[in-house]
């Protein structure tokens, strides 16, 4: 996903300018803590990689998806997140 996908400058432009990107190696820290860390740390669930996580600014998951995306498909992901983080920051307001 990272030489086709994440290469590319439509994907980079759009995320860049609507998300904060992290990246997380696994390969650093032993899989198993990695995942432990995220599953208990952040309550996020690793099941497969790579894996895209969508988050708002209190670390809640908006969106997530599995699997070596297309860019094309990448970019429908990350528009569904932004739709979502849309609706969480106006449900925010009505409170």
């Amino acid at each position: 996903m990272e030489a086709e996908t994440l290469s590319n400058p439509l994907v980079g432009d759009f995320l860049n300018a609507n998300f904060l990107n992290i990246r997380v190696l696994v390969g650093i820290i032993p899989e198993a803590d990695t995942r432990k860390r995220l599953n208990e740390d952040l309550a996020i669930n690793i099941e497969a990689y790579p894996q895209c996580l969508f988050l708002d600014h209190q670390g809640k998951v908006l969106h997530q998806v599995a699997g070596d995306l297309a860019p094309t498909d990448l970019l429908n992901e990350a528009k569904t997140a932004l739709g979502s983080k849309i609706n969480s920051l106006l449900g925010a307001f009505k409170q």
